[in-house]
């Protein structure tokens, strides 16, 4: 009876490991595959929603748009390349003060119209 107890027990503690692994590995393997996932789309929307306000621009001349590799932040109507440095470093700080805490968010790539 103690031996299939401790066998049960070991197999739990396998199959939780394995578990925690295997989020990791399917996530690996759909982005190897192309797929933009439910994560992505959840923080490029994230994005869309809090980016406007930081930039102080309006939300209609923003588009924001999930990437396999990166986060694609369209911005219409901004000609003068002085404020697109600008934007570009607010950018920079922006992501970098939403990833403070959590790893795991992906580049934001600025293109301007």
């Amino acid at each position: 009876m103690t031996k299939f107890i401790l066998f049960v027990i070991g197999l739990a503690i396998c199959l939780s490991s394995g578990c925690a692994s295997y989020k990791g590995i399917v996530r690996d393997f759909k982005k190897t595959m192309g797929v933009v996932l439910v994560e992505d789309i959840e923080e490029a929307d994230e994005i869309a929603k809090t980016l406007p306000g930081y930039l102080r621009i309006s939300p209609e001349r923003i588009r924001v748009t999930p990437q396999l590799k990166d986060t694609e932040v369209v911005i219409l109507g901004v000609r003068d390349s002085i404020l697109q440095d600008k934007i570009r470093a607010q950018v920079v700080t922006y992501r970098q003060a939403r990833q403070s805490g959590n790893e795991s968010l992906k580049p934001i790539r600025v293109r301007f119209r």
